[in-house]
């Protein structure tokens, strides 16, 4: 039978630390250990973890010998896991008590699956939680994808529209996430998704058209305060481009190359950071057809009013 860790970091989520760890521990099908690191929370995180650890048996407590950051925590975890496949959960969210029942069942009938991911569902904060994946299908859905899809037939995906998968809801095999080379620190924010889309890519992917697992939405966090910094942005996207362009992870250029939408959840900021580098060119050409078929197909225009609407965007 295949194993299964849940990584969690932590930074002084004390507060939500009940709830998450009570959903991570009460798992149908258990987790074969449970990993969290605090990285030197100046709350009650620890005293709060320890009282979990006491119950349960599976669950060890790491602490940082100060706050390392998000990066060095998360491959951290990675090193100290010992089981076949991963879960990274964020301190905050939530994990219902069926995620590891329902994914590992999945990749059981499909061990060639490099991993496994449900619905996109989210903790909005005035409290409603959506589940994005039923309530915009064009953007989210995946129901119409059958339980698992190779990796080929993946990439075929990304020649005219998007996949999503949220890093929250997956289950990953660990050797192919350290065969990316864990999570890169020079992605920040991102470097989740590189992981995780590489692993899908490479290995194909199980999808489980459920949900099960609730990502808390956090504007001031991490992710979005880093996002909404233009100059921070372009040199994380800097980051996953230079990644894709040298070892182990070469191959994932000419892949970006053929299905240029992998690139479309970061937009024209994407575009952006092709175009200033010569030597990414190729990749800004086929990001480009693919953002301007996109434009057509959402706005519905015709060749020559696109064209008239794009040069009016360049020229703003």
């Amino acid at each position: 039978m295949p194993t299964v860790s849940i990584l969690i970091p932590n930074f002084n989520h004390a507060q939500y630390l009940p709830q998450s760890l009570s959903g991570v521990c009460e798992q149908t099908r258990p987790a074969d250990e449970i990993l969290i690191i605090d990285d030197g929370s100046t709350d009650s995180s620890v005293e709060v973890i320890k009282e979990f650890a006491e119950r349960y048996p599976n669950l060890r407590l790491i602490e940082n010998d100060r706050n390392r950051g998000m990066q060095y925590t998360i491959n951290r975890l990675l090193q100290e896991a010992t089981s076949d496949y991963i879960v990274c959960a964020a301190a905050d969210d939530e994990l219902y008590s069926r995620f590891l029942e329902r994914h590992m069942a999945a990749l059981q009938r499909h061990p060639e699956a490099g991993m496994s991911v449900s619905e996109y569902m989210v903790l909005r904060v005035d409290g409603e939680v959506v589940n994005q994946s039923r309530a915009m299908p064009g953007s989210f859905g995946l129901a119409h994808l059958p339980e698992f899809v190779t990796g080929p037939v993946l990439q075929g995906e990304f020649v005219e529209g998007y996949v999503w998968m949220t890093s929250n809801a997956i289950v990953a095999r660990r050797d192919a996430a350290l065969a990316v080379g864990g999570f890169i620190a020079e992605q920040e924010w991102h470097s989740d998704w590189f992981t995780y889309y590489a692993i899908a890519l490479r290995h194909g992917v199980c999808f489980v058209p459920e949900g099960l697992g609730v990502i808390r939405e956090s504007p001031g966090g991490y992710s979005g305060t880093g996002m909404r910094d233009p100059a921070r942005q372009s040199k994380v996207l800097r980051g996953i481009i230079d990644a894709a362009n040298r070892p182990p992870n070469k191959d994932l250029r000419a892949i970006f190359r053929a299905a240029p939408g992998v690139l479309a959840v970061f937009g024209t900021q994407m575009a952006k950071v092709l175009m200033k580098q010569p030597k990414y060119w190729d990749l800004a050409l086929s990001y480009g057809i693919f953002v301007v078929r996109r434009y057509r197909r959402i706005m519905g225009l015709s060749w020559p009013r696109l064209m008239i609407y794009m040069f009016k965007r360049a020229l703003r």
